[in-house]
């Protein structure tokens, strides 16, 4: 089979993740497909019906508190109930003996304060913290012009512009492969600049960090944030130590003020000399030097998310 129509058959698989249907019948989808990313921007096949969830082909088990030694921030998650209907769709992070995994999944069983869940891949993952479970709300409350967590099909966990709202939410992102793309969303949670599950931050993942890195809060108990970085692995951070980023939900014009972001120097101050897409990439001046950057590695100087007067927390896992 060729890899589009392979794509095509994991994008039906993730509308069915995020639209509802039976767990006993459909095409099957090859996780082998899956993992490669098609060449064009097209956007995932859409579907006037539900598309059946596919049956598990394959189990895993998420990491259980017990193997705390291997990753001790599970030690700080709370036991909560599995808040989440059998059948719904559900935000989930999944702890393996590596890093969490994040992204949309649908629920197959409940117990406790554990919860089985399957992926688009169809592989079911047994033992998921409630903690770690957060409900998929309704895309039709997004607004254009806001940004948003994003999932797509592909399984990628991102920053994205919802574009429009009729006749389907729209929304435009890159993807994990550096793929600007422009598709329908069955999945958005908006940013509205508060620390909440699903927010981006910029935290400090070290007690002597030069530079604030990014992650997204996954679980919040009380004071305490756990955050994933761009690399899948959890933090556990005070909120007083974190900012949220203001993504620029407007486009920047050339004389701009910006900070600029780089997994090894963090936030730094910037200004846009050049505007490659309106309202998504953008070339930057940072010391001296004119980079490109995609709308998502761009804040909003006012937060003035860097490291310098921010008191530093412990990572998980140290």
């Amino acid at each position: 089979m060729a890899v589009k129509g392979l794509a095509a058959l994991a994008a039906a698989a993730f509308v069915a993740l995020a639209c509802g249907g039976g767990a006993e019948r459909a095409t099957p989808v090859s996780p082998a497909a899956s993992s490669q990313a098609p060449a064009s921007t097209n956007a995932a096949p859409s579907s006037s019906a539900p598309v059946p969830l596919p049956s598990a082909t394959a189990r895993a088990q998420a990491l259980a508190p017990e193997a705390a030694a291997a990753l001790p921030w599970i030690k700080s998650l709370p036991m909560r109930a599995a808040h989440a209907a059998v059948d719904s769709t559900v935000w989930a992070s999944i702890p393996t003996k590596t890093d969490v995994r994040m992204g949309v999944y649908r629920v197959l069983q409940v117990s406790g304060t554990t919860a089985s869940l399957i992926d688009v891949l169809r592989v079911r993952w047994d033992g998921v913290p409630g903690a770690l479970l957060l409900p998929v709300l309704d895309p039709l409350r997004l607004k254009t012009g806001e940004v948003v967590t994003y999932a797509d099909w592909r399984g990628y966990v991102g920053v994205a512009l919802v574009t429009r709202m009729l006749p389907k939410p729209r929304v435009r992102f890159r993807d994990a492969y550096g793929i600007v793309r422009d598709e329908d969303a069955n999945i958005g949670e908006p940013l509205d600049g508060t620390i909440k599950p699903l927010a981006w931050v910029a935290f400090p993942k070290t007690t002597d960090a030069a530079a604030l890195s990014r992650g997204i809060v996954f679980a919040i108990d009380g004071d305490t944030l756990f955050v994933r970085d761009d690399d899948g692995h959890a933090f556990v951070v005070e909120r007083a130590k974190v900012h949220t980023i203001p993504f620029p939900a407007k486009k920047l014009a050339v004389g701009d003020p910006i900070d600029a972001y780089t997994a090894e120097q963090g936030y730094k101050s910037g200004i846009v000399d050049r505007v490659f897409l309106p309202g998504l990439s953008y070339g930057v001046v940072v010391d001296g030097v004119s980079r490109t950057y995609f709308f998502s590695d761009l804040a909003l100087p006012a937060a003035a998310p860097s490291a310098q007067g921010v008191e530093q927390a412990d990572p998980a896992g140290k």
